[in-house]
């Protein structure tokens, strides 16, 4: 997939990596994926995008957002 940057790659990235780990999760598998690698024409790395960094941005927040009443913080 040729995309304008390579901002514009890591999004794709991290998107694509919440989007396969929905779908593991609907099936009740282990999502495997370590990471997903970007590279230019010539299969030269530019920026690899860790699969616990993409879904840390969306799942941390649930735990470490602020205790409710029944926390034993």
């Amino acid at each position: 997939m040729e995309l304008p940057d390579l901002e514009a790659a890591k999004s794709e990235a991290r998107d694509t990596i919440r989007e396969l780990a929905a779908e593991y999760i609907k099936m009740g598998k282990p999502l495997t994926l370590w990471s997903i690698r970007i590279c230019d024409a010539d299969d030269r790395l530019l920026a690899e995008v860790a699969t616990s960094d993409a879904l840390h941005e969306v799942i941390a927040p649930v735990f470490n957002g602020p205790r409710g009443p029944d926390s034993h913080a």
